[in-house]
Formats: structure tokens, sequence, C-alpha cells
């Protein structure tokens, strides 16, 4: 039980990493330090924050801040409380620690910050080697001071960082949409329409937990395209390589497939308006296509 006495803090600044869109970036967090510890400046802010350490060399920390733009206080509580983690109360502040024994003795501390951006400041109290099987309620005592008193001064603008998580699943689906595009160049319009499901936004799931609405936009595009454009463009480049010996599997596909409700969700009408041109010219008794 942690009993709370009498510590001396000072108020300082200290560099602090912040995750975010799959980056770190440095960011300064003033903290009351206990007189008991100090700080070991960081020797790449852009890789770590400083490292604070207890004078007597049993325990060192250093923080971390995590976006919880999902999160509230009371969801952030409740999924620490779920984890095993234990609440504690430090004036109007929730703090949250966890002991971990396995490997290494060390205690997960935590606390959720809503202003100016949804984070949780983390870190973790790692104890030396000398200290791992002693008593450290007075370094813990500290530490939960110090994470309750911890203000984030500034947040950097991180609206033109693009997401690297991002980036290489657009450039995934891209690389899909040129490969089909190939196809439909060469009139290979029986890969269609199952060569689509490259592009199924169910796939995320598997492929991308918690994906932002960003990349579900971005495959349902991509999924149209390759349903609508992609795949009236295959069927056309047939028609001209074929002619008249495509017209009656080619009035099949036109019945099942409903090509044109895809295309017009992409405004890409004149494509389908040239092909139907052509089918119409070229396969005059199959026209019964309900497209």
């Amino acid at each position: 039980m942690l009993s709370m006495g009498i510590i001396t803090l000072n108020a300082t600044e200290i560099n602090a990493i912040f995750w975010t869109k799959g980056k770190q970036i440095p960011v300064k967090v003033e903290v009351t330090l206990a007189d008991s510890w100090y700080i070991q400046a960081s020797k790449d802010v852009s890789k770590a924050g400083d490292y604070l350490i207890s004078k007597k060399k049993s325990a060192y920390m250093l923080f971390n801040i995590y976006e919880r733009a999902n999160n509230t206080a009371e969801t952030y509580a409740n999924i620490q409380t779920r984890n095993g983690f234990t609440k504690h109360t430090m004036g109007d502040k929730q703090i949250f620690t966890k002991e971990i024994l396995k490997d290494r003795r060390r205690v997960d501390i935590g606390r959720f910050i809503s202003t100016p951006k949804k984070v949780s400041l983390s870190t973790t109290l790692s104890l030396y080697d000398n200290y791992l099987d002693k008593n450290i309620d007075k370094e813990l005592e500290e530490a939960l001071l110090i994470m309750a008193s911890a203000k984030i001064i500034s947040f950097p603008d991180t609206s033109n960082i693009i997401n690297p998580k991002i980036a290489s699943t657009k450039k995934s689906i891209d690389d899909g949409l040129l490969k089909v595009q190939h196809y439909a160049e060469n009139g290979d319009s029986d890969r269609f329409p199952a060569t689509c499901v490259f592009a199924d936004s169910h796939l995320i799931k598997y492929t991308y937990p918690n994906a932002p609405k960003e990349i579900y936009d971005y495959y349902a595009n991509a999924t149209t395209l390759c349903y609508g454009k992609i795949h009236a463009q295959a069927l056309h480049a047939k028609l001209k390589k074929e002619g008249n010996s495509a017209c009656r599997l080619m009035e099949v596909t036109l019945q099942i497939t409903h090509i044109k409700k895809h295309v017009e969700k992409t405004n890409d009408l004149p494509i389908w308006n040239n092909f139907m041109d052509d089918y119409k010219k070229i396969c005059p008794n199959h026209n019964n296509t309900g497209y």
C-alpha cells in the first residue's frame, strides 16, 4: 500500500515521444520531478525521450504518448481495468498501474489526457538489476506523483504526415488495379468479375485490423472501378478483338453483372456508352441484356 508521504517536487521540462500515424515525434512535457530523481537527456530525441532516473539508481523510466482519438476517459479506464491495471486517484487525475513479473520485474503506468488531443501518457517504471527483488513502494509513489503532474506543452501539426501503413495499403490496392487494367487492355474479360475480389473491403479485417475509414473508402472505390469501368473496358477490348463471335457470351455477362450501376458511381459513363455503341453495332441480335 502506497503511503504518499511528503516528497519535494520541482517543475521541469522533458522530452517524450508522440506516436502518431506510424511516426514518432518529439514532444515537450512538463513534469514536477521529485528531488530524488534526475534527467538523463536523450541522445536522439527523434527516437527516444529523456530518461528519468532515481538518484539511488533503483529505477528509471521514460515517457511515450499515444493517440486515443476514439477513447474517452471512461473507455480508457474500462480498457485498463479489463487488462488488469489498478486505478489510483491523484486529485482529479486517474493513474493506472500494473506490475509485470514475466521476464523482468517492472511497473507499467498510464494516464488518459483529453486536451489538446485525446492521448494516453505512458511509462514503465523499470528496475535496475540490484533492485529486482526489493521493495519499490517509494519509487512507485514518486513515479505516480510525476505522472499526475505531467502536462503536454504542445503538439506538432501532424496534418501533413502520411501514415506509412495507409500508404502501403493504398499502394497494394493501386498495384492490384494496374494488374486488372492490364487484363482489360488485353481483352481478358473472362477474368472479370472474379479478379475484382482483390479489392474486397471485407479483406481489411484480415490485413489491416482497425483500419481507418480512409482505407475502407479506398477499397470501396477500387472495387467499384474494377466491377464497373475496368470490366467495361475489358469487354470492349474483347469485342474489338473477337467481333461477333463474342456476342453470345457477352450478352449473358451483361445480363448478370449489372456493370452500368458501378460505372455510374465513378462518373465513367462515356466509357460505358462507347462500349454500348459498338456492342449494338456488332451484336444487333444480342441486345436483351438488362443493363
